[in-house]
C-alpha cells in the first residue's frame, strides 16, 4: 500500500502497518498520480477482465455460470505464478509462444 504525508504521519502509519503486517511503500508526492494510476489498473482492470470473461462464456451458452467460479483456480494459479516466477515467466499458451 502506498502512503504519503509528513514525517509524523508517516511514522504513525508505518507503526500501524507493521503491527498488522501490511506491506507499504512511501510515495513521493510528485509520484502520487502515477501510483494512483497503477492502483486503478490493479483494481479496475481485473474487474474488467472478469466482465470480458463473462461475456465470452455467455456466447457459448453458459449464461447461468459466474466467471469467477469457472476461472477461479486458473486466476489464483496465475497470481501465484506472477508472485513466485515474475511476469514474463507467468505467460502461457499462445501469448508465451508469440
Amino acid at each position: 500500500m502506498g502512503i504519503d504525508g509528513g514525517e509524523n504521519a508517516f511514522a504513525l502509519i508505518k507503526y500501524i502497518f507493521k503491527e498488522y503486517k501490511i506491506k507499504y511503500l512511501k510515495i513521493n508526492p510528485k509520484d502520487k498520480t502515477l501510483y494512483h494510476i497503477a492502483s486503478v489498473i490493479a483494481s479496475n482492470f481485473l474487474v474488467t477482465q472478469f466482465h470480458l470473461i463473462q461475456k465470452v462464456i455467455k456466447k457459448i451458452g453458459l449464461k447461468q455460470l459466474n466467471s469467477f467460479d469457472i476461472f477461479e483456480q486458473i486466476i489464483l494459479t496465475t497470481l501465484g505464478n506472477i508472485k513466485n516466477k515474475g511476469i514474463k515467466d507467468s505467460l502461457t499458451g499462445p501469448v508465451k509462444r508469440g
